[in-house]
């Protein structure tokens, strides 16, 4: 997605993968960005006690407004992070209850109602 304008008082810019049923309560990807801290984080949902958890450290990495923000969960569990097309860094998501499905995608913003989006697409990847 492209970040056209982006909040420095947003908490969170994030891209959701593999989102299983209706929404994130039944389990995500998240690719969070944190605009003040200038990181990008991975995180997983799995309903019920496990709730959220963070896979693998921040990944350092600041966005300008125009620049895209991209990800690709793939079926082995491996979770890459893009800007502008060149791969940010990768996270092992395998630990994930449902690495090998696949979901739709989505996105959401907290804090961030100077935040301006564009270009959002998903799709299929072998």
């Amino acid at each position: 997605m492209t970040l056209t304008n982006i909040d420095p008082d947003a908490d969170e810019i994030d891209l959701l993968l593999k989102v299983q049923g209706n929404g994130w309560q039944d389990g995500c990807i998240e690719v969070w960005y944190q605009p003040r801290r200038g990181t990008v984080k991975v995180m997983t949902y799995t309903p019920g006690r496990r709730g959220w958890v963070q896979q693998g450290a921040d990944l350092p990495v600041t966005f300008q407004n125009g620049d895209v923000l991209g990800a690709k969960a793939r079926a082995d569990g491996s979770v890459e992070v893009y800007k502008n097309g060149a791969l940010v860094g990768s996270r092992d998501a395998r630990s994930w209850a449902f690495t090998g499905r696949g979901g739709k995608v989505g996105l959401w913003t907290i804090n961030g109602t100077g935040v301006l989006l564009d270009d959002f697409a998903g799709g299929n990847l072998v």
